[in-house]
């Protein structure tokens, strides 16, 4: 059905008409067209090509879609470039040779080495598919007669599909051309085929067939062409109406007969991305009774001049006549060269003329270069061979000024026969560049993965020259720290892979790694290899702790093992045979979460337990950045008989040398409780159902972290979360101690309530310290008492309603810091300041609210009165009509809603 846009060159000849187009016609000016073409079965793994460098191995690594490297024998490096793709990506993301050939299989046809897929049959009435990647065009010829494929190659015959009619099926680098193989008059007129595809299918105005997927175009079908037996070429054209596509023959007046139409498929991104080329514009004037204008053929395949002679007179006398002209256009893709710091020894290109649409059998044709002003390169032809002319010189400024493509064109001037190939006369005429050079190359890096405690690259060795390579690795990308790895001093070595492991790193950590080569006689260095990262991988998680929390629940908690903060873990419940879940429950499948996410140190708690006398048994494993799993850990058992673990409660009756620690008894089976630690030293242990403890002989002005766990006969209970407190200072003047605070709480919406116990003997009285701001120092109150020594130890309240030496009124709903000391009036001494408590006053009942005058007869405005409340206070609006509160949106509801005043 459809053409490869390599043919674009030859069907573009005749954009504007139908113009008869013989290639081998005997005029002055030989019409001349390129069609880029691969080079295919050329190379061999071991050759030397005729009169050039022993080309000793191609080098898989350093394959480009459109070019092959090989290592010479002198220690240099040939690459030879091509027009068009010749390598394809396989799943692994590695280049292979495209192989167009096709692959039988009882009646199934098949091309899968290429850069799509291809499936049909030996059966001419079955549906063809072309495929690439996910999306696929399928189509079936509509009434074509029966007949088997005869299969060659890349090419399937079907004979007599038609009257007088065969059908080829042939297998590009980049498509499928269908050829109508027309033999004699009698043959159809046109030729339909049914479509079958999801992508959106469009007539472009260029006459071409694109086939969408949203905005991007995945194939295309470029405007068909016949082509006579001796050459001639014209537009055939499409007609698209729903699923139908109708192929029209243009008029075949004066063309010989065999003649071929030629529809194709095609990858879109081979036709869009190499059509962005410069093209040279060039005036040319033949006599003075002449004309050349220079246009731009849609496919930037050939470069088009239009020559329009106006016979003797020049405007009169004979009438005038116009030909079309194309001259070759080459364009090859040298920016892999650019990637590493080569040098160009050498640079030749290689044309073969096609004897079918060259006139002379040797001649001389002239290349220019597109991108430079320089002198013309004369090329002579031999027929039947490759013939060679050196562009040394042009590519070696291309790679100087850092040119992505090196381009060529043949001239328009008289007497020259014109240089011409065409994609479709087999893979033994295709122009290749072939590029001669000499480096360091960067090593290649092909894959990179966690193993044991560290990571395995693996690398192929690319250089002659190299004593070498260097290793870079760390957590940060484009590492530079230089990890000195011998490789092997023997030039014969190139081309060889080898592995390097890195050991003792971090446990799922992702770390970069890149290379380069070292020449120790030169003092030179390769380009840096392209970069890989990956994970290590993570360590097998230690013995999770298991303990029991309740009748139907049961805490686990991970042991990271070392593992980073990243790491994910699954943890599974060996009785059940199911996993525990992100909300506690279990179940089939595994859930990965992070150290902290599963709780951190407190855990996990897995509810819906059966009952408190089953043991639950569990085990966890984690997972590193890549998504590789580790082993599972050890198991742990919950104990069913354990108590419940208690719950701590605030620490009270706090001095400079003792606290009392509280808690609440969750368990009816306990034998006692043990009091610790932060680091799980026995501080005490008390019966069953004691609530407290006091610990005495404590350091003073200390944090002291404690925590308590129950216990009987069967086991202990988990511990309780901890909780921290501080005794008081003992600094005193003279026989004066610090008072205590034990509360400080609200009375009113100006009062505070203070209770404090007496630790002097000699003080008159105490000094009470408030402010909104922590620390406070100013003196805000009276004496409390005076008081004998036989009252020490007493407690005292006092009622607070104003602070700071200017006995300023405590406002409502503010939060107060508040603090003292004694005063001994004799000694004019005061003790150290009490521990800091704080409290916040009461908010003021608001006043009534002001309702504004209706504005509508659905609506009130309604304004809260603050009634010297801080903004920050909160209020709710009651509708005593509806009994509803109102809402933030203004609406009712009976749930009481608050909101700030502002």
């Amino acid at each position: 059905m459809f053409a490869n846009r390599y043919g674009k060159g030859i069907r573009s000849i005749l954009r504007a008409g139908n113009i008869d187009y013989p290639l081998a016609n005997k005029r002055l000016y030989t019409i001349a067209v390129v069609g880029f073409v691969i080079a295919g079965l050329l190379l061999t793994q071991y050759f030397i090509t005729p009169g050039k460098r022993k080309i000793l191995k191609e080098i898989p690594s350093m394959r480009t879609e459109n070019s092959l490297t090989f290592q010479n024998g002198d220690g240099a490096y040939t690459q030879r470039l091509y027009a068009k793709p010749i390598n394809y990506k396989d799943e692994s993301g590695k280049w292979q040779k495209i192989d167009t050939s096709i692959k039988t299989k009882g009646s199934k046809l098949q091309v899968i080495k290429a850069p799509y897929d291809l499936y049909f049959s030996s059966d001419s009435k079955e549906e063809v598919n072309f495929k690439i990647g996910k999306d696929s065009v399928g189509f079936a010829l509509v009434d074509i007669g029966d007949s088997k494929a005869s299969v060659k190659g890349s090419k399937a015959v079907y004979k007599n599909v038609y009257m007088n009619t065969d059908l080829e099926r042939i297998a590009t680098s980049t498509g499928l051309k269908q050829n109508y193989v027309l033999r004699e008059s009698g043959h159809p007129a046109y030729f339909k085929e049914t479509l079958n595809t999801k992508l959106n299918t469009k007539l472009q105005k260029d006459g071409s067939i694109g086939f969408y997927k949203g905005d991007k175009m995945v194939a295309a079908a470029p405007r068909p062409f016949v082509k006579d037996s001796k050459g001639v070429i014209r537009n055939a054209s499409y007609a698209l109406q729903g699923s139908t596509l109708t192929t029209k023959l243009p008029s075949l007046k004066g063309l010989k007969y065999p003649i071929i139409l030629d529809p194709a498929i095609e990858i879109a991104y081979i036709q869009q991305g190499v059509d962005d080329y410069y093209v040279y514009n060039v005036t040319y004037s033949y006599g003075g009774s002449s004309s050349t204008t220079y246009s731009v053929a849609d496919n930037l395949k050939t470069r088009r001049y239009v020559y329009t002679d106006w016979g003797s007179g020049s405007g009169g006398g004979a009438p005038t006549t116009t030909t079309y002209i194309d001259t070759s256009y080459l364009k090859f893709n040298v920016s892999s060269l650019l990637s590493n710091p080569y040098e160009i020894a050498s640079a030749k290109l290689y044309l073969k003329e096609h004897p079918t649409l060259n006139s002379s059998s040797s001649s001389t044709i002239r290349i220019y270069s597109l991108n430079h002003s320089s002198a013309a390169k004369n090329l002579g032809f031999t027929a039947n061979i490759y013939n060679s002319v050196d562009v040394t010189s042009d590519v070696q400024q291309d790679f100087t000024e850092g040119k992505s493509y090196s381009s060529f064109y043949t001239s328009i001037s008289s007497g020259t026969v014109y240089y011409a190939a065409s994609e479709y006369t087999g893979t033994d005429s295709d122009p290749y560049l072939e590029v001669t050079f000499d480096s360091l190359i960067a090593p290649t890096m092909s894959s990179l993965s966690g193993a044991g405690n560290g990571l395995l690259v693996n690398l192929q060795d690319n250089a002659l020259e190299d004593d070498e390579t260097h290793f870079y690795i760390d957590t940060n990308t484009l590492p530079t720290t230089d990890d000195n790895f011998p490789i092997d001093t023997d030039k014969a070595a190139s081309g060889q892979n080898y592995n390097k492991y890195f050991a003792n790193l971090l446990p799922d950590t992702k770390y970069y790694i890149r290379s380069r080569t070292h020449d120790h006689t030169n003092t030179s260095y390769s380009n840096y290899s392209s970069e890989l990262s990956a994970y290590t991988l993570a360590n097998v998680p230690g013995k999770p702790i298991v303990n029991v929390v309740d009748a139907t629940s049961t805490r686990v908690t991970i042991d990271k093992n070392a593992n980073s903060d990243s790491t994910l873990f699954a943890i599974f419940n060996n009785i059940t045979n199911q996993y525990v879940q992100a909300d506690g429950t279990l179940g089939p499948a595994p859930v990965f979460r992070s150290y902290t996410d599963w709780g951190g140190a407190t855990g996990v708690v897995n509810t819906g337990l059966d009952t408190l006398n089953n043991t639950y048994t569990y085990k966890t494993k984690a997972k590193n950045g890549d998504g590789v799993e580790t082993g599972w850990s050890s198991w742990s058992a919950n104990n069913p008989g354990a108590p419940i673990a208690p719950t701590m409660q605030t620490p009270t009756s706090i001095t400079t040398s003792s606290i009392t620690w509280n808690w609440t008894d969750n368990s009816n089976d306990e034998d006692g409780f043990v009091i610790e630690d932060e680091n799980n030293n026995q501080i005490a242990q008390v019966g069953p159902n004691v609530t407290s403890f006091t610990e005495s002989s404590l350091s003073e002005a200390t944090d002291h972290i404690r925590h308590v766990h129950a216990y009987n006969a069967s086991a202990q209970s988990e511990e309780s979360a901890q909780v921290t407190a501080a005794t008081l200072p003992t600094t005193s003047f003279g026989n004066l101690s610090n008072p205590l605070l034990t509360s400080v709480k609200e009375k009113s919406a100006t009062e505070i309530e203070a209770t404090i116990i007496d630790n002097s003997q000699d003080e008159d009285d105490f000094h009470f310290y408030v402010d909104t701001i922590s620390g406070p120092s100013e003196l805000a109150g009276s004496p409390v008492d005076t008081i004998t020594k036989a009252t020490m130890g007493a407690t005292y309240k006092k009622i607070i309603a104003d602070y700071t030496v200017f006995a300023t009124s405590l406002s409502p709903n503010t939060k107060y810091y508040v603090r003292s000391r004694v005063h001994d009036h004799t000694a004019a001494a005061f003790s150290a300041y009490s521990n800091e408590l704080s409290a916040t006053t009461l908010a003021r009942t608001p006043a009534v609210p002001i309702i504004a005058i209706p504005f509508s007869p659905s609506r009130l405005k309604i304004a809260v009165d603050l009634n010297d409340n801080p903004p920050q206070t909160e209020f709710a609006i009651f509708n005593v009509e509806t009994g509803k509160y109102l809402q933030p949106d203004g609406s009712l509801d009976v749930t009481t809603a608050f909101e700030t005043y502002t």
